[in-house]
């Protein structure tokens, strides 16, 4: 494998395509099912192999089984009801270019998984009320980013040498799909539209963290020189994000707002010097990850229960369901960093990056996730606090089965990252 990365990682990927082709083509959900079951089970098995051996040498530590984690539980735990073999089929073929683009350091690879990662997106079908259009344009403005990163050591001499305009370039890429402001709107408008699993699940994956690593492998001469400028950046869009988590009214552009919050300071970490950032964003994306998956389950089971419109005015849901509520405040206290979670050990390491203003910017960093957890304990409070209402969900059913594993099984994985936050550290 060591010889031809690139052929190898090339036919993986092809493979990833065909395999995600033919289960979006498979006559029912329950053989789709089957089909993602075995191809992200192989995929992981393949990964965990390979690492042990010694063949790949992934960017983060068991981080191509943690996408897969991902995906399968962002799978498992749609209402069968809403399940599809096109979705089940795009889903899967998501997950595993995303762990693939994870099991590389070579960046024109990794490059191109990024993009390749963002077909399944634009080839989801259209539903009413549903757009392509800002997955569009953020695939458009990523697209041409990336490209800008990939050719700068080939253009002319210009205001900014060719080692930092590729890194800029690759840093612009990763803010537009995680949705750091100004390109917040974007992604906070697809929670709003979107099936709210399968946007967490993109969104928790996060291709751009493998970008912006081999990035830093590919440029280490260009981290420096842009810190401080990025980092102001960063610690400013969380601080606004967080502030757009206070306009927002529904549950669904609330965790929006709180995933871009967090996205800021995960970026502030990426582009710090040293190693300190770059640890605590990987646990804070790690946590975020895991935790933002177990959030769109728990906004799914809700609105499969009452309905979309219902979800949005309900109130009083800690009666019915006391489990739904806990995991509800597990998962949105984890986003917004409280003490105990591996939000709160992701935020203390990125808090003890290097910089030349400790002050500003972590005062910015403490504001933004203050508001993150504000918004986080209004949220809880609307949904889950105070009488049931309306009257219409009075017979509204705790967490099933299936539910209670997939949540558990985030839960436990969640744990194990505060024991352990070494298990995501760069390989």
């Amino acid at each position: 494998m060591n010889t031809h990365p690139q052929l190898w990682m090339a036919l993986a990927a092809g493979a990833v395509l065909v395999t995600g082709e033919g289960i979006a083509r498979l006559p029912g959900t329950r053989s789709a099912l089957v089909g993602a079951g075995l191809a992200l089970g192989g995929a992981a098995l393949a990964a965990a192999l390979l690492a042990g051996a010694g063949l790949v040498q992934p960017l983060v530590e068991l981080g191509p089984l943690l996408v897969i984690l991902l995906g399968a539980a962002a799978i498992l735990a749609r209402p069968p009801s809403w399940r599809e073999p096109n979705e089940v089929g795009r889903l899967t073929e998501t997950t595993l270019l995303v762990a693939l683009s994870f099991a590389s350091r070579d960046l024109p690879v990794v490059a191109a998984l990024w993009l390749l990662s963002l077909a399944p997106g634009l080839r989801f079908r259209e539903q009413p009320g549903v757009s392509r259009r800002p997955f569009g344009i953020k695939a458009t403005l990523g697209a041409a980013f990336v490209a800008l990163a990939l050719a700068a050591p080939f253009l002319p001499p210009g205001p900014l040498p060719a080692d930092q305009l590729g890194l800029l370039g690759l840093v612009l890429a990763a803010a537009v799909r995680m949705g750091v402001p100004p390109f917040s709107p974007l992604v906070i408008s697809d929670y709003e539209r979107l099936p709210v699993g399968r946007h967490a699940l993109v969104a928790a994956a996060r291709p751009s963290i493998a970008l912006l690593l081999a990035g830093r492998l590919a440029f280490p001469d260009a981290v420096e020189p842009l810190a401080p400028a990025l980092q102001a950046w960063a610690v400013v869009a969380a601080a606004l994000a967080g502030l757009q988590g206070l306009a927002a009214v529904s549950p669904r552009r609330s965790v929006g707002a709180m995933a871009t919050t967090q996205a800021s300071i995960i970026l502030y970490g990426m582009v710090s010097p040293g190693e300190l950032g770059v640890l605590g964003a990987l646990v804070q994306w790690a946590g975020l990850g895991l935790s933002l998956v177990g959030l769109g389950v728990l906004v799914e089971a809700i609105e499969s229960r009452v309905g979309r419109d219902r979800a949005t005015r309900a109130r009083g849901l800690m009666g019915p369901a006391p489990g739904m509520a806990l995991l509800f405040l597990l998962f949105a206290a984890t986003m917004s960093g409280f003490p105990g979670t591996s939000g709160f050990v992701g935020e203390d390491l990125v808090m003890q990056a290097q910089t030349g203003h400790e002050l500003w910017f972590r005062t910015l960093l403490l504001v933004a996730t203050a508001l993150n957890g504000f918004t986080m304990l209004r949220v809880f409070a609307h949904t889950f606090m105070g009488p049931l209402w309306p009257d219409e969900i009075r017979g509204f059913p705790p967490l099933n089965t299936r539910e209670r594993l997939v949540l558990g099984a985030i839960a436990a994985a969640m744990g194990l990252l505060v024991a352990a936050p070494a298990l995501v550290s760069p390989a």
